[in-house]
């Protein structure tokens, strides 16, 4: 099983990096995906957590290239970090946040209306795409800020393919606006499984969608099970 540790928060993706010469300000957890997915065997992402590392406290990487696509097994342990590890599919940082968290009040950040002038979540992105039915684990992240709107655009915070377990976990402040789009926080094609997971503050806005599962806006599972513990 490959390990793929992040050393940057910084959203970049060299072309061609490697885990020994990944360029730019380091391996970023979009860099460490793509190596991920190119391995035939699962793999394990952690975070660099050292003095002086970028993930040796609260870490908020900021999504400035659209979602994060996987396509092979893998579990993203943020539980590695020194601190909270914070995804956010807010590019632009101009989201309404909750008190002084880096998490997005999708109510005072949306304008009525996708695209309309006061839409705050214009420049926003999903956050997880698993695009295969391959089996995904999330350790210790918050996702937030994530935010579909097309027709039949599911799961704004997380979408995915195959089966997938949240542990320790914060889904918070995602949001889907499309016609028939379920799943603010969470969509699943196969079995979702919780783990002392959060899943708050999610919203669907588009009509005929549903948030399903637990409540309106967070969770919706197309065709496996859902096990919340």
């Amino acid at each position: 099983m490959a390990n793929f540790v992040v050393t940057t928060n910084v959203d970049e993706n060299d072309a061609g990096a490697t885990v020994n010469a990944s360029g730019g300000t380091g391996l970023s957890l979009r860099e460490a995906i793509a190596l991920a997915n190119a391995n035939a065997d699962a793999s394990i992402i952690s975070f660099a957590n050292g003095v002086g590392e970028a993930f040796e406290n609260d870490a908020l990487i900021r999504l400035t290239q659209g979602d994060l696509d996987i396509t092979q097994a893998l579990t993203i342990d943020g539980s590695t970090a020194g601190g909270e590890v914070v995804i956010t599919g807010d590019a632009n940082d101009d989201d309404t946040t909750i008190g002084m968290s880096d998490i997005t009040d999708v109510a005072a950040s949306f304008g009525g209306a996708a695209g309309a002038m006061d839409d705050q979540l214009d420049d926003n992105s999903r956050v997880i795409n698993v695009l295969s039915d391959t089996a995904t684990t999330l350790i210790g992240l918050t996702i937030t800020g994530g935010r579909t709107t097309s027709f039949f655009d599911f799961g704004g915070g997380v979408y995915s393919n195959g089966d997938i377990t949240l542990i320790n976990t914060t889904v918070s402040g995602n949001s889907t606006t499309g016609t028939a789009s379920f799943g603010g926080g969470v969509f699943g094609n196969g079995d979702i499984t919780l783990i002392n997971t959060t899943v708050s503050g999610n919203s669907t806005a588009g009509s005929n969608a549903n948030g399903g599962g637990v409540s309106s806006g967070g969770i919706f599972n197309g065709s496996g099970g859902i096990t919340l513990t």
